[in-house]
């Protein structure tokens, strides 16, 4: 939870400084924290407590290389086009590593991870369930960074700023979550939590009649970069003129030289 809280808003204070590579060095002091809590304030392990089970390293680097392939897809995707090569080729390895990895865990005398623990149905639903939860919020936090950045014209910090509601909110309604699975069950409750989440009429942050009010509210381009895509520019003429229907044109992307 704490890096809910303080990913948006560390990453969001470096950015207003540093280029974005510095981020992946934010990992190295947490690792070395880590390891030392764990060789200072963990006991060893008794050997009864252990196996001679070895390492699946076949597993750990078709998992590595599936979550690796998958990353650069996306990233591929927005550079390059999601039809190029390269893109297609990053594609291939992740559906190939994938089905690998499967069938390595289902064959393996010792697997990393044990698929036919999924056969059972409380493991194989709370692992859906995890997953889901997991892929909502983060997705949520990553999404609601670009808006604020994107459509309000917010710079990294304030966008990370803002995400502090939502996660205090997480917090807050952890107990309240608990006392209800308790009373109602765990379905219920799961029930009554995606109908709260749920808001009627498409008046959310996102919603094109709150950009244009924010719009009209706080100028036309809310201190956009000269080379911001066209069909943003577009929205807010829009805005300006009233009309609060974004339409639906592809956005054009800008690349080195004024080019398409």
């Amino acid at each position: 939870m704490s890096g809910f809280a303080l990913g948006p808003i560390l990453a969001g204070s470096m950015l207003s400084q540093l280029a974005w590579h510095w981020l992946l060095a934010v990992n190295l002091p947490v690792a070395a924290i880590a390891v030392l809590g764990v060789r200072i304030g963990i006991p060893a392990d008794a050997p009864g407590d252990l196996h001679d089970a070895p390492l699946d390293a076949p597993g750990a680097v078709l998992t590595m290389l599936m979550m690796g392939s998958t990353a650069y897809v996306l990233t591929s995707g927005v550079e390059h086009g999601w039809t190029a090569p390269l893109t297609l080729l990053a594609a291939l390895v992740a559906v190939a590593s994938t089905a690998g990895f499967v069938r390595r865990e289902r064959t393996a005398e010792h697997p990393m991870l044990d698929l036919t623990l999924l056969a059972n149905r409380t493991i194989r639903g709370a692992a859906l369930a995890q997953l889901g939860g997991s892929v909502a919020m983060i997705g949520a936090i990553f999404a609601l960074t670009l808006h604020f950045q994107d459509a309000y014209g917010w710079s990294p910090m304030r966008a990370g700023l803002a995400n502090l509601p939502f996660v205090v909110t997480m917090l807050l309604a952890t107990p309240v979550a608990e006392q209800l699975a308790a009373r109602l069950g765990h379905r219920i409750a799961t029930l009554v939590a995606a109908a709260t989440l749920t808001e009627p009429g498409g008046h959310g942050l996102g919603s094109p009649a709150r950009v244009c009010r924010h719009r009209r509210r706080n100028g036309r381009d809310d201190h956009r970069p000269a080379n911001h895509h066209d069909h943003l520019r577009d929205r807010a003429r829009r805005c300006d003129a009233g009309q609060p229907h974004f339409g639906r044109s592809r956005p054009q992307r800008h690349r080195a030289g004024g080019g398409h």
